[in-house]
């Protein structure tokens, strides 16, 4: 029983060393689900956007943090990567601007 007790004190320690990890990385990441929605955002990515997780998760799709032009482009080249992001899980070599709550630009 001293073992199991010890074990789960572990995993409890490495799970929120992967959370502070995640949440305060020097770059900003975020999830989302088959239709774009944010299902999770770290924040170092939600700083930078002025957000609070509860204005964002669940609520925004990840065209709504681009600015016009790209989430014009977003559309634009998804539709042509999707092929390559459903194969590989990933799509590299897109960029793209985003727009702050205070709607300003970086």
């Amino acid at each position: 029983m001293k073992a199991r007790i010890q074990a789960g004190l572990q995993l409890k320690s490495a799970s929120a060393e992967i959370h502070d990890l995640y949440n305060y990385a020097p770059c900003g990441y975020l999830s989302v689900d088959a239709t774009t929605a944010l299902i999770n955002i770290n924040q170092t990515l939600l700083d930078w956007l002025g957000y609070q997780p509860s204005e964002v998760i669940g609520k925004l799709k990840y065209p709504d943090l681009l600015s016009e032009q790209s989430r014009s482009e977003f559309r634009t080249r998804f539709k042509f990567e999707i092929d390559e992001y459903q194969t590989k899980g990933f799509v590299n070599g897109l960029e793209f601007e985003f727009m702050r709550k205070d709607k300003s630009v970086f």
